[in-house]
């Protein structure tokens, strides 16, 4: 009964347009996630022949049970009609079962009607068609290679079809021709392979132990884009659940620093059970918005890779359905200027790194205020600093011709290239621009990772200025440290301290350290040096004469007989 409930209580949201059906599902307590938004989307895709098979067949009208509830009742439908079968939720199922033959009776009728055999083919064709993709399934370097995945999955039945890969056209002909066990490599990605559309791999032993990754073609172009280096260090800035941040360890084969950020808890820990899954040794996942997340940071302004694939409309997505409810004034009004604030908002934050060279925006929407708009506007800001370079330059498709770096944009499309819509842009700084005058930044030359963490390594600011004995003093440090370090070594001593050795040094700082320099040294050399001779108890006594010269019982005895009185 909860997954109905919870079903309807999503589809109600939906259809008031105040959440999609991603944000709804991850948001419920309901545990098994993957049913609940096959229902949902199901039901959703179904609603117009739910909904006139509910009000002819005077369901709510019958089955005082369902409360006049009319998305609880097409849910319910739904899956005694189409889905799996009503096999839990006792008295809803026998709610529906008591009036099965109307049910049946009007779906019949409809589908004669419309001159059909199956209620599939009473969906329109933009429906019908939208979601019938390639399934593809990316290669995992960590486990294995890719001769060893195809002798597996040629031992496990499949066959291997070459096909003509010479160009774009000829490679979707072979692959929307594939038959059942049939399976192609891609034509554009190395590390992907197309089976036919409908196949199921989530049982595949290949899958299970990671070596393959189910993984949308167009959302395996972002890693490429970057293009990040061995032994790089790499932030992916919104990164639950996963996968492009998995794809960026195969493709440098963990040898690097990844940081993901992602402030989902529950999308990090199923990002975590992914990295391990996959072998995905060198990344480090932190539940923490990226916007609070400081460049200046010692762990992080020697980033030199980004990837932003911040929160959007998902307009792109095939299998998804808020398309049904989402009317073209809806979808460019007030939503969509929002989602384009905060996706400004992460791009130009990303592009704050005192040391990243490239940056990788992508959405998987199809929406211009998303995309085009959002890279343009930011690059009027950074343009100084850097160029927007062509993104997968042999890709046919470029960004939306009325923008004037249309052609250095990827765009990817249900029609023309059967994967979900997708934008990928990418920013490289340039390379006469160096941050190093705006901030002291010195590379770190260890790029190891290890499961435990990052091992850290010391780094000397060359640029700094140094005195004698205290080490490194950064500009602006407060003087009330620098005092203390001082008093510290003070006691010591601190030799011959030259401070004209440092230039940079603030001279508001450098006149206090001197000042408290001249102090200590005065007020550690108090009772030092030769000093004139005094009388003790009529005996000159020199201070440089060592302790054990003078008798101290003597003197004692001494004053003892002088102040004796004799007795009368």
């Amino acid at each position: 009964m909860a997954l109905y409930l919870e079903a309807s209580k999503i589809l109600k949201k939906v259809f008031d347009k105040t959440t999609s059906v991603k944000t709804s599902v991850f948001a419920s307590q309901y545990q098994n996630k993957k049913q609940l938004f096959a229902l949902v989307q199901e039901t959703l895709k179904y609603n117009t022949i739910l909904a006139q098979i509910v009000n002819n067949s005077k369901l709510l009208q019958r089955e005082k049970s369902l409360q006049n509830d009319l998305v609880l009742a097409e849910v319910l439908v739904y899956d005694f009609l189409i889905g799996k079968g009503l096999k839990t939720a006792a008295k809803l199922k026998q709610a529906i079962l008591r009036h099965k033959t109307e049910i049946l009776a009007h779906c019949e009728r409809l589908k004669v009607k419309a001159k059909v055999n199956t209620v599939r083919d009473l969906l329109p064709d933009a429906v019908k068609n939208k979601g019938d993709l390639p399934r593809y399934a990316r290669i995992n370097y960590l486990k294995s290679s890719s001769q060893q995945v195809r002798e597996k999955l040629d031992s496990g039945g499949w066959k291997f079809v070459e096909g003509d890969h010479k160009d774009h056209q000829n490679f979707l002909k072979t692959i929307s021709n594939l038959k059942e066990a049939e399976y192609t490599s891609d034509h554009d990605l190395r590390d992907l392979l197309v089976f036919p559309a409908g196949t199921d791999l989530h049982d595949d032993p290949l899958v299970q132990s990671g070596q393959l990754i189910l993984q949308d073609k167009a959302s395996c172009f972002p890693a490429h884009v970057l293009g990040a280096a061995a032994g790089s260090h790499i932030i992916d800035s919104c990164a639950a659940p996963g996968n492009k941040t998995s794809h960026v360890c195969s493709l440098i084969r963990n040898d690097g620093k990844i940081h993901a950020f992602d402030r989902d808890r529950k999308r990090l820990q199923m990002m975590e059970r992914l990295l391990r899954t996959t072998g995905s040794t060198c990344v480090r996942a932190v539940c923490r918005d990226f916007l609070t997340v400081k460049p200046s940071h010692p762990d992080y302004r020697d980033v030199e890779y980004i990837l932003v694939d911040p929160s959007c409309s998902g307009s792109g997505m095939a299998n998804r359905m808020d398309h049904i409810v989402d009317s073209e004034t809806a979808m460019s009004g007030d939503r969509l200027k929002s989602l384009a604030r905060f996706q400004i908002s992460i791009l130009k934050h990303a592009l704050r790194f005192p040391s990243v060279r490239r940056v990788v925006y992508s959405t998987c929407s199809v929406h211009a205020t998303e995309n085009e708009e959002v890279v343009e506007e930011v690059y009027e800001q950074v343009s100084d600093k850097f160029d927007l370079v062509s993104a997968m330059p042999a890709w046919p498709e470029r960004g939306l011709p009325q923008y004037e770096h249309a052609s250095k944009f990827c765009r990817l499309s249900v029609e023309s290239a059967l994967t979900n819509g997708f934008f990928v842009a990418c920013f490289q700084r340039k390379e006469q621009y160096n941050y190093q005058n705006d901030q002291r930044t010195e590379p770190d030359e260890a790029h190891n990772c290890v499961n435990s963490g990052f091992q850290k390594k010391k780094r000397k600011l060359k640029d700094e200025p140094r005195l004698p004995g205290i080490g490194h003093i950064p500009a602006g440090e407060k003087i009330t440290e620098v005092k203390s370090k001082k008093q510290k070594q003070s006691r010591g001593g601190y030799g011959n301290t030259n401070h004209s050795e440092n230039p940079n040094i603030d001279k508001s700082v450098k006149i206090k350290v001197i000042q408290e320099t001249v102090f200590s040294e005065k007020k550690s050399c108090e009772f030092s040096g030769p000093r004139k001779p005094v009388s003790v108890f009529g005996k000159t006594v020199s201070h440089d004469s060592e302790p054990n010269k003078i008798n101290s019982s003597r003197i004692k005895k001494r004053k003892r007989k002088k102040n004796h009185k004799p007795i009368v």
